[in-house]
């Protein structure tokens, strides 16, 4: 038998060294690729909301998707930064009110400009103002407090606010968006009176630390960094909303990287997100609640006895366990756990379908009726309204779900065409007055968000006295009883209280996020960055 010879050639020795190498520097890229991740556009922050925005304008915002970018382009005197529910100085460096509170007097930070390049001092405050109240629109949570002709610059940044009535909240509501001060250069665009409303529901006129670039309505929003901004230049160049209507696809664009944050992901689909280092799911304690319409004014829901017996058919656990799989806690009224003048003591009602049994049958509805459900397409409340429709049937109601888009459905809410519908709500400030006064005050009824056309006479008297009220204690007691007469009459089932905001999650290269319990909705873009 033959035997090749031991000996090896230089050349193989080399080619087998250079094989090693290469192997390594494999090895070492494969290692650095599994454990940095890579970032996509890491000056730009890409984030994707279920529902597209109704208007920029700071007077016309109506929902949280405008709240988002109308807080970014806009400044107001106070603000809420990070997790603090305190308005602090934003414009205003100083305020001081009248032993009466009647009249406040904020002195302005000296030499911010809006984007168009107008100066913002006390005049275009009091213009911002003027045209917030002639609109009416958002502003409307000063109506009766301030006029268009309540705001007056004193000097150059000086601005004195002459209220009507005494309002303990007035400061707080200060530094909600829809008091975002707006360029009195809007009025160049403005057609046949409408103050630049038209113009201004697609463009924008503020000061703050982001400047539209562009909107696509239904598609998507961009809005650039202004790195010369009076407060501090955003660490990131740009920031994009996109709409992306289903939760399951904004689930595979943020595991893709195509996003870098989204607000509607399933509640199964967190869960499992959770999991894995690569997202940070939002589960902070915050003031988001949901809870249950129910039209007072139609009916059979006109008798409290009816209502308490929805209240008494919802089954709260398995809704916080099943749909929300345990990330919400029971709400025993409009002001959740944590919130100013909550109070702890007000009973809850049981899952307790015999109970519901015997009132409906006492009001005469022991053989049922039909109601008609209206929802808003989000896949909780699409599971939330399927509950409701099985353990109503268990009691001869009938429940057909209607669902609508979010500004068809308010639109019907405001119109009254609901019998039941479901709800979130985060609140703008922290104050009793923001979770009591829009859900029961009569005159609100339809489009001052009162949806359950409630009416009750003392309740009425009870928000007007809280409102003026300065007195803590005082207070404290109003809106005690207030809590104790609408829990027991049933305008709303208070369902839950959630964690966090809807489905909200980020990759985790995202930094710099902060959550707020009162602006659930805001995503700080001037603070946010990316980085492994």
């Amino acid at each position: 038998m033959n035997m090749t010879s031991g000996k090896v050639s230089g050349k193989k020795i080399g080619i087998a060294a250079v094989a090693i190498v290469v192997i390594a520097i494999l090895a070492v890229y494969s290692y650095i690729s599994m454990t940095t991740p890579t970032i996509p556009n890491p000056n730009t922050f890409i984030f994707a909301t279920a529902e597209p925005m109704v208007s920029l304008d700071p007077a016309q915002t109506t929902a949280n998707t405008d709240y988002r970018e109308t807080y970014l382009m806009y400044d107001r005197l106070v603000t809420y930064r990070g997790s603090s529910t305190t308005p602090e100085q934003m414009l205003a460096t100083s305020w001081e009110s009248s032993s009466d509170g009647l009249v406040w007097t904020f002195h302005l930070i000296e030499g911010v400009r809006f984007h168009d390049g107008t100066p913002l001092n006390a005049t275009a405050v009091a213009f911002s103002f003027s045209r917030a109240m002639k609109i009416g629109l958002s502003a409307g949570m000063l109506s009766g407090i301030i006029d268009e002709n309540s705001v007056e610059a004193i000097d150059t940044y000086t601005v004195r606010f002459n209220l009507k009535d005494r309002y303990a909240p007035f400061l707080a509501t200060l530094g909600v968006q829809a008091f975002g001060i707006v360029s009195p250069k809007v009025m160049e665009h403005e057609v046949n009176g409408d103050l630049g409303k038209a113009w201004l529901s697609q463009n924008e006129a503020g000061s703050g630390p982001f400047k539209l670039k562009e909107y696509v309505p239904n598609e998507r929003l961009v809005l650039s960094a202004v790195k010369d901004y009076w407060g501090g230049a955003p660490r990131i160049d740009e920031m994009v909303v996109r709409i992306v209507t289903e939760g399951s696809t904004q689930r595979l664009m943020l595991e893709r990287g195509e996003i870098d944050g989204a607000e509607t992901i399933p509640t199964v689909a967190m869960n499992e997100l959770k999991k894995s280092a690569d997202f940070k799911v939002v589960e902070d304690a915050g003031f988001a609640i949901t809870f249950l319409i129910i039209n007072t004014q139609k009916g059979p829901l006109s008798d409290v006895r009816v209502r308490k017996a929805i209240a008494y058919a919802l089954d709260y656990d398995g809704i916080i366990n099943d749909i929300f799989l345990g990330r919400a806690t029971r709400l025993r009224s409009p002001l959740p756990q944590g919130f100013p003048g909550h109070d702890a003591s007000l009973p809850l009602y049981a899952h307790n379908v015999t109970r519901a049994a015997e009132l409906l049958a006492a009001a005469g509805y022991a053989n049922g009726f039909e109601l008609n459900m209206m929802i808003a397409p989000f896949e909780d409340w699409i599971k939330i309204a399927t509950a409701v429709q099985s353990v109503f049937g268990q009691l001869n109601i009938t429940v057909n779900i209607q669902q609508f888009s979010w500004p068809t459905y308010i639109d019907n809410l405001v119109a009254g065409a609901h019998d039941l519908a479901l709800m979130g709500w985060t609140p703008d400030y922290a104050d009793p007055n923001m979770q009591t006064w829009w859900y029961f005050y009569s005159e609100n009824a339809g489009p001052g968000w009162n949806f359950a056309f409630y009416n009750n006479t003392r309740v009425d008297q009870l928000l007007l006295e809280g409102r003026s009220e300065y007195d803590a204690t005082r207070r404290t007691e109003i809106y005690n009883e207030i809590q104790s007469i609408v829990v027991d009459e049933v305008p709303y089932v208070w369902i839950s209280q959630g964690l966090g905001y809807g489905g909200l999650v980020f990759r985790s290269w995202v930094h710099g996020y902060t959550f707020n319990p009162l602006n659930a909705w805001y995503i700080p873009a001037d603070v946010v960055y990316k980085a492994p």
